[in-house]
This record gives C-alpha cells, structure tokens and sequence, in this order.
C-alpha cells in the first residue's frame, strides 16, 4: 500500500499506509533486522514530502526483500521484484509487488511502468510430491 500510494503520486495515502507496514514488518520472526525494519519504516512514517519518502522507500524495500528471502516466509504466498533502472540517480531500486504489473513508486505518473519483474519469491508453501500411484509399468526404448 504504501507503494501504491508513491506510485500514485500520493503521499498522503503513502504515509497513511505506513502504520500498517510497521504492524506487519513487527510480527515478522525474531531477527535483528526486524528492529532495523522498523526504524526504516518508522523514519518513511515521519516523511511528508513525496521526494524524502520515495528516498526513504528505498531502504526499506531492500532490508524487505532481503529478509523475505533470507527466511523464505511461506505462509505469505508469492510477491514479485520489480526494479526500476532509473531510480536512486540510474543506481536501480527495487520493490516488491503483489502482481507483475509495474506501478513504479519512485516515480509515480512521471515514469508509472519503468520497471520490470527481477525477481519471484516464492512464498507459497511448497507443494507435496504427487503420491505414489501404484502405476509400475516399464518404457522400452
């Protein structure tokens, strides 16, 4: 939400959604970089103006992809990477996303699709091998 409202040039509705993202990064498993998170997170809260908070998405969409990956939070179901090459003076950032579709918070309406799909973490459980069914036939080549 908080990307949504960045890439829908709205700070407001940004800033809105920052308590709701410290709720969540403070219920993710034991780890110092949770507190980390939520300083992050705390620091985007205090921001009003739409440069300073797309500045400040930066860190904590990269201390967010980097614990999702680390820990592999299955119970989540899956989120996309979506990097933008122009963002962070054509240093690249990235962010995650629900779907694929770009939205890009660091730019809003000026660049809303600069951005493609970097990455897929996988956080749906991970399915069960098919059970045995008894079939034991043989192929002949």
């Amino acid at each position: 939400k908080v990307a949504s409202g960045l890439s829908e040039d709205s700070p407001a509705e940004a800033q809105k959604a920052t308590p709701e993202l410290i709720r969540a990064i403070s219920t993710l498993p034991e780890d110092p970089a949770v507190q980390e998170l939520v300083k992050l997170a705390e620091e985007l809260r205090q921001t009003a103006d739409i440069d300073a908070m797309r500045a400040s998405f930066k860190p904590v969409s990269d201390s967010l992809i980097t614990f999702i990956a680390k820990h592999g939070l299955n119970h989540l179901g899956n989120v996309y990477v979506i990097h933008c090459p122009m963002a962070d003076d054509g240093k690249g950032a990235d962010w995650i996303s629900a779907d694929t579709t770009v939205r890009n918070p660091y730019f809003g309406s000026a660049m809303y699709a600069c951005g493609f799909v970097k990455d897929t973490l996988s956080l749906a459980p991970k399915t069960e091998a098919l059970p045995d069914s008894g079939d034991k036939h043989e192929h002949k080549h």
